[in-house]
């Protein structure tokens, strides 16, 4: 949703530079086209790219879900490391 915001704002401004452009306000007209293509082509990608995203996930039953470990996850990677790190003491001692 932000990068539909995003890209509709990138286009504005865009749109912002191409009228200042054709109306004289700009003092190097080459310049701000350049950027103002750079804009909407940016911009029209963030629009297109995330509606079709949206469209493609609308249905999935998980977006925005979110997974919180469990304790029994927390405590296997507690004892990895423990394990770890008993062996590299182990490996400096000899």
């Amino acid at each position: 949703m932000v990068r539909i915001i995003a890209g509709g704002y990138i286009d504005y401004l865009a749109y912002q530079l191409v009228t200042g452009i054709l109306k004289g306000e700009i003092e190097n007209p080459v310049m701000f086209g350049i950027f103002a293509a750079i804009f909407a082509v940016a911009g029209t990608y963030f629009l297109v790219s995330s509606i079709m995203y949206l469209i493609k996930h609308k249905d999935d039953p998980t977006e925005g879900e979110v997974v919180e470990p469990s304790a029994d996850d927390d405590m296997a990677d507690l004892e990895e490391i423990v394990e770890e790190t008993s062996a590299e003491e182990d490996s400096k001692e000899e």
